[in-house]
């Protein structure tokens, strides 16, 4: 019998041995998943911060109005108005140059009603932006164009 609380005795520290082993096993695994969820969270709220900056800076986007009146075709009457999308700093020079943008817009539209067929909206919106951003300067380029209103005919 004595034989046996030795060999019992044994047994029992050999098994607590290896439960310290694996514990300590998933201690590590425990603190590994821990760092890569922090590591998650971390690089998550970046992304939320880099997003927001962008979101800030398209925010800041301003319309410049133009209304053009002019003769077209057969003797009609066209009245065009439309915003451009600039930045806030473009504003100011803009409005120096707004009869020159009246003219040039009044050209494009005396030249695209010439014919017998109306262009579409689409091409009428194209045209006056490339023509638009050829006069003016390369600071002062407009980013897009929008047609709020294009009335032709007889009036």
């Amino acid at each position: 019998m004595s034989a046996s609380p030795k060999n019992d005795k044994s047994t029992r520290l050999k098994r607590a041995g290896n439960q310290s082993v694996k514990g300590s096993g998933e201690g590590l695994s425990l603190l590994s998943f821990w760092l890569a969820i922090g590591l998650f969270a971390l690089l998550s709220g970046g992304v939320v911060v880099y997003n927001y900056n962008d979101n800030q800076e398209a925010d800041e986007d301003a319309y410049f109005s133009v209304q053009v009146e002019t003769t077209v075709g057969d003797e009609q009457n066209a009245i065009c108005k439309f915003q451009l999308l600039i930045d806030p700093e473009q504003k100011e020079r803009l409005q120096k140059r707004q009869k020159e943008l009246e003219v040039v817009a009044s050209a494009m539209l005396t030249e695209m009603y010439q014919g017998e067929q109306r262009p579409t909206l689409a091409a009428v919106r194209r045209q006056l932006y490339v023509a638009i951003n050829q006069k003016l300067p390369r600071k002062l380029q407009i980013r897009d164009l929008l047609i709020q209103d294009c009335l032709v005919g007889n009036s």
